[in-house]
């Protein structure tokens, strides 16, 4: 059974546009957010979205990647030089 919301955080709900709103626990030392359903499903969408897109990427060996941050870093302190 869900628990049932307050004025208060309904009119903060409703003043928030659909961003989540914090609500604190002052016994537990929590902060909590309400959030509408289909914020909470979308959001959810586009994680799993960003993650398989992470996964689908093309990888890149540590070395080679090492090798990209040492040669940017060379151009940027070449550039402060």
């Amino acid at each position: 059974m869900a628990s049932k919301i307050t004025k208060q955080q309904r009119d903060d709900l409703n003043a928030s546009h659909g961003q989540p709103v914090p609500v604190e626990d002052e016994e537990g030392h929590k902060v909590y957010y309400l959030v509408d359903a289909d914020f909470l499903h979308t959001s959810h969408e586009q994680l799993k979205a960003l993650i398989q897109g992470g996964i689908n990427a093309p990888h890149v060996s540590a070395e080679e990647a090492e090798g990209d941050l040492r040669r940017y870093a060379d151009r940027l302190a070449s550039k402060h030089a």
